[in-house]
């Protein structure tokens, strides 16, 4: 069984199809249209805004072939269909192969740059003829779309001299009337004949190529009220219609170049499981389908619960970019987790005025619990999240602070400092003055001498069963996470103490609630214990990693939600249970969690629902959330302010070894190896551009000590260097 083909003798149904994508562009295989990164249509809540859909006649069918294989290949990320033509008055029989992929750009290029590359959807049509006439292929394509279309099209005259047609079409609505402007998409597309014949004795290869181009390539920051003209679309898809026909004179070496590409950029291989064939299927298509989401231009959209080939969520972007995607990418792509926040960096107007539009008239940046483009709130108006849910703005905090953490790159920070800042001065005047019984706060957090604290009320925590609640455990303490890091960036930065001195006195009396008789957080003032949507309180001790629990809180909690989780709620709940049992050295309940994370995967080519049940299809979340119960949890890998920390628990049978390679920290690449006896760590001797920084301190290596926390005894690392550990034992690489 190979870990990176999969292969399925008949399709499954439609929803469950293999997806092609590049991170601008991508479709399900079967489907008459394409999504586009950035593009939507829809006025902001009211309509909603959406993934504009793009009819493309891409689902190309050979007539009277009967499909007798199919292959998702995710070393090329290309999709394959194998077919026979039986013999017939037209020809004799022919062995057909078709191969869809949306190419992917060169690994060199840079966050930023607009590739031409990643605007080319290719369809190579292989067929074989062994017989001793040639053979006559019927084909079939089609475009139409059910429903109101998304744009209004119309044709472009075509200079080209190749067969091609040209159309440019407008959203029919902006997402905010008066304020941005409504996107433009111009299509190249191979004119598809209805025949095509085959020699004897010949193997031949057809390409169709699909080129798109939108009005708001190359810009990251929204709105724009002027779009390009669509003459100027529509003369840059004709030019990378002609561009790549004459880069590809022999269609059969493409699909090569294609392999060549993608296998350099993606991250397959940062994570083997050696013994268990399942669970490195999991593990490798989790990250194709997160990966095969980002490119040099996510900054125009981030990546949304169900990838780029879908609308689950109307395409939009959650806090699950940063809580669930944003860690596992960061593992092994720094720069693919980079641009998730540069989208973010991008749209602190649309934070601004949220923060405005309350009758509070908060300060600072309060993000949305929905964005598309511009970065305005599009959650539907029907929904009470989009007004209450509001640790939005704190998990992206704590996801800046993640990368700090893990790259200590001080330009990155100042860049970022803006977005750090706005937070803190959201929450500060997000915050109410309330009086508390000693007894309700948490043991670990700091206690007011004259009982007056912080509260934040009227919330929704990650918990959506519970609505307009006040201080949600959750949200108050990743707000007090989120000033504290405020206040440690103001001083890294060297700004002054006024500056930063509010915030955290804010964070040091932040409620924290508590239940002393019980030894748990209770979820928000005045839970009863009711079922929960997903995991929620424990989500502070992972991924949150809030230093002052203590274990035997983390245990309490750990053992009082598990049973109150609704057992049909989002994945993820399990995965972030895994990690806290492995932990805490429960490995019984944390086999039993951590096989239950990746339930959801659904066979021949491995897509994700949101719940057993159904939900958003091909979520994201669910594999982020898994992937980090891979890493975090058997390497329990944690970016901290002292440095990386690895504590290595041995593999579930039957794996017998995961290979963690690439784990990024301070610009190196880490490799950590855990056995079901030992573990190792192995700082490679030449450096590994997928951990590269973008602005690194100096040209040299780090200076790095492993130290082991329990004795305090620090070995020295180097280049080449491989240092054995014991399992379940903690250590932390240091570097200075």
């Amino acid at each position: 069984m190979h870990a990176n083909l999969f292969y399925a003798e008949r399709e499954p149904e439609h929803k469950l199809m293999a997806t092609v994508s590049n991170g601008y562009m991508a479709t399900v295989i079967g489907n008459h249209y394409v999504y586009l990164a950035g593009v939507f249509n829809g006025i902001g809540t009211e309509d909603p805004s959406h993934r504009a859909k793009i009819p493309l006649p891409i689902d190309i069918q050979v007539v009277n072939a009967t499909t007798y294989a199919s292959a998702l290949d995710l070393e090329c990320n290309a999709f394959y269909r194998r077919s026979h033509v039986p013999e017939s008055d037209s020809g004799p029989a022919v062995h057909v192969e078709q191969q869809w992929f949306a190419t992917a750009p060169e690994p060199s290029t840079k966050l930023g740059d607009d590739p031409d590359d990643l605007h080319v959807l290719v369809h190579l049509l292989v067929a074989r003829n062994d017989g001793p006439q040639p053979a006559t292929l019927g084909i079939r394509s089609n475009t139409q779309l059910g429903g109101r279309p998304d744009l209004h099209w119309k044709p472009h005259p075509s200079p080209a001299p190749r067969a091609m047609r040209l159309h440019v079409g407008n959203t029919t609505k902006a997402e905010l009337p008066g304020r941005s402007m409504r996107a433009s998409v111009a299509k190249a597309i191979s004119v598809i004949p209805d025949e095509v014949v085959v020699p004897a004795h010949t193997q031949e290869t057809f390409a169709f190529i699909f080129v798109l181009c939108s009005s708001i390539d190359g810009e990251a920051a929204p709105p724009f009220t002027d779009a390009p003209e669509d003459a100027a679309i529509a003369n840059r898809a004709t030019r990378i219609f002609g561009k790549w026909w004459d880069a590809h004179p022999n269609p059969a070496a493409v699909l090569p170049e294609q392999c060549r590409r993608w296998s350099q950029r993606s991250g397959l291989g940062s994570v083997e499981v050696i013994g268990d064939p399942d669970l490195a299927r999991a593990v490798n298509s989790s990250l194709f389908h997160m990966l095969a989401s980002t490119t040099p231009r996510s900054m125009q959209a981030s990546l949304s619960p169900g990838t780029l080939a879908t609308n689950a969520y109307n395409g939009h972007v959650f806090w699950d970019s940063a809580m669930w995607m944003y860690p596992a990418l960061q593992f092994v792509s720094p720069r693919d987790a980079a641009q998730l926040l540069e989208y973010r960096f991008h749209r602190t107007h649309g934070a601004a005025s949220k923060a405005a539009s309350y009758h509070a008239g908060y300060k600072g940046f309060m993000f949305p619990w929905e964005s598309a483009y511009t970065g305005e709130e599009v959650c539907p108006e029907w929904a009470d999240t989009g007004r209450l849910e509001q640790h939005i703005s704190m998990d992206i905090a704590w996801a800046v602070r993640q990368y700090w953490l893990m790259s200590h790159d001080v330009l990155w920070l100042r860049g970022a400092w803006p977005v750090i800042e706005g937070i803190a001065e959201w929450i500060a005047s997000r915050v109410v003055r309330c009086t508390r019984d000693l007894a309700e706060q948490a043991p670990w957090a700091s206690s007011a001498p004259d009982g007056v604290y912080y509260c934040i009320r009227g919330v929704i925590p990650p918990d959506e069963y519970a609505v307009d609640v006040d201080n949600s455990a959750f949200t108050n303490a990743a707000a007090q996470i989120a000033l504290r890091f405020a206040s440690e960036a103001a001083r890294t930065l060297g700004h002054p103490r006024r500056r930063w001195e509010n915030w955290a006195q804010i964070a040091e009396q932040m409620f924290i609630p508590f239940d002393a008789r019980r030894n748990i957080h209770p979820e928000y003032e005045g839970y009863r214990g009711q079922l929960i949507k997903q995991a929620d309180v424990i989500l502070m001790g992972y991924p949150m990693q809030h230093p002052d629990i203590h274990p035997d809180i983390r245990r309490s909690d750990l053992l009082y939600y598990t049973p109150r989780t609704d057992p049909l709620g989002p994945a993820m709940t399990y995965a972030m249970e895994a990690v806290a049992f492995l932990e805490l050295g429960m490995r019984a309940n944390a086999s039993q969690s951590f096989q239950r994370s990746y339930a959801n995967i659904h066979a021949p080519f491995a897509i994700w629902t949101e719940t057993p049940t159904g939900g958003a299809v091909n979520f994201i979340t669910g594999a982020g959330g898994f992937i980090q119960a891979v890493i975090a949890g058997f390497g329990g890998v944690r970016f901290l302010p002292g440095g990386m920390d690895i504590t290595p628990h041995a593999p579930f049978a039957p794996a017998q070894e995961l290979r963690l390679r690439r784990v990024c920290f301070r610009g190196v690449a880490w490799d950590l190896r855990i056995k079901t006896n030992q573990a190792s760590l192995h700082w490679p001797e030449h450096p590994d551009a997928s951990c590269a920084l973008p602005h690194p301190a100096d040209t040299g290596s780090p200076s790095c000590a492993l130290l082991e926390l329990a004795t305090q005894h620090r070995t020295p690392l180097s280049p080449g260097v491989h240092i054995p550990l014991a399992l379940d034992a903690g250590y932390r690489i240091v570097c200075a």
